[in-house]
């Protein structure tokens, strides 16, 4: 969101350890921190992923477009000095060189773009119950579409997840007449952007900044054009609401740095799993703090959904504990977008 934590964690086994927490002595006042830094950074991430909505609601009297366009132009500005000081550079301008790349990127540009702004919309629209259901599919949508491109060979419990899924979704749907489409268009987004970027070989890092790069120039335009038009931005008037903007890039860049650093220094079947904190958290902001209404029909929906995810948990706890050093194409390629689908969302 080679420097990528996903690919390389892929080409590892999960057990292995990284060589700096390795080498670091067990004793000494900063021992606890070396030994669990994974573990506190990835948590770290996920409370800041799933607290994103208290952010965006500090801003619901700034249109859901002009948010993602400051979220983009000011992500790009922070994203200059990090991928130049954490060594990203290179891989980013090989990225922007390499015309089948870069046109990849262009599309997975788009779908992060759809992501931000329908999450942002989500949010101050009160719909964050829908993007919480939303990211907890979306592991399953990942599995399902390592099935059919990837050539990935589910066990038993994954087919019985991805039905309870679907049926958790469906029963929502005939109880209410409602098709909980923003939890879909997140889910469905994503899962078609974790492909997308599963396929071309850029860093996290510097792949965020080179999509930054191609949205930057027709956000820089909308906040201009917005400007112009009156809205109010530096001008001394609504400081702490510019302040707000502008932090925008710190709240996408920070936890992806947080991901990034654990993703390395824990077992993948950890991350999946560690992944369902931050959905939880946006879920009980959604109800207790925002609070919207939790229906039966949606209670009926998420309980299929956790039940499908528990069984998804077991089952690959298990598959890892017993499979070999080196893990198969398919299950390799089936975790990888999974994890994919923590790094740059929301």
């Amino acid at each position: 969101m080679s420097l990528d934590p996903v690919s390389e964690q892929k080409a590892q086994p999960d057990h292995t350890v990284h060589a700096e927490q390795a080498a670091a002595p067990d004793s000494g006042p900063f021992a606890f921190v070396r030994r669990y830094s994974g573990i506190m950074a990835m948590m770290g991430s996920s409370m800041l992923w799933g607290s994103l909505p208290l952010y965006w609601r500090l801003l619901d009297d700034v249109p859901a477009e002009l948010i993602f366009c400051h979220r983009v132009l000011w992500s790009f500005v922070f994203l200059v000095p990090l991928t130049i000081l954490l060594g990203g550079w290179k891989a980013a301008m090989a990225a922007v060189r390499n015309w089948r790349v870069f046109r990849i990127m262009i599309l997975s540009s788009l779908f992060l773009a759809v992501n931000w702004l329908l999450y942002i919309w989500a949010v101050n629209e009160g719909r964050v119950l829908e993007t919480s259901l939303g990211y907890y599919i979306l592991p399953l949508l990942n599995v399902a579409m390592g099935i059919l491109f990837f050539g990935d060979k589910p066990r038993r419990a994954q087919y019985i997840a991805i039905g309870l899924a679907f049926i958790g979704v469906a029963a929502q749907i005939v109880m209410t007449g409602y098709v909980p489409w923003v939890a879909l268009g997140l889910g469905f987004s994503f899962m078609i952007y974790g492909i997308l970027r599963k396929i071309i070989p850029v860093e996290s890092l510097p792949g965020l900044f080179v999509e930054t790069s191609i949205l930057v120039i027709p956000a820089l335009i909308a906040v201009l054009l917005s400007v112009k038009d009156g809205f109010p931005f530096l001008n001394g008037s609504h400081t702490g609401r510019d302040m707000l903007l502008i932090g925008a890039g710190v709240a996408t860049t920070l936890p992806l740095l947080l991901f990034a650093h654990g993703v390395r220094r824990i077992p993948l079947v950890t991350v999946g799993i560690m992944q369902y904190f931050s959905p939880t958290i946006t879920l009980i902001i959604g109800v207790f703090v925002f609070g919207e209404s939790f229906s039966f029909a949606q209670g009926l929906a998420f309980g299929c959904i956790w039940l499908a995810l528990v069984l998804y948990s077991i089952d690959g706890i298990r598959a890892h504990g017993k499979a070999k050093p080196s893990a198969s194409g398919g299950e390799a390629s089936a975790a990888t977008l999974q994890a994919k689908g923590l790094e740059k969302g929301r």
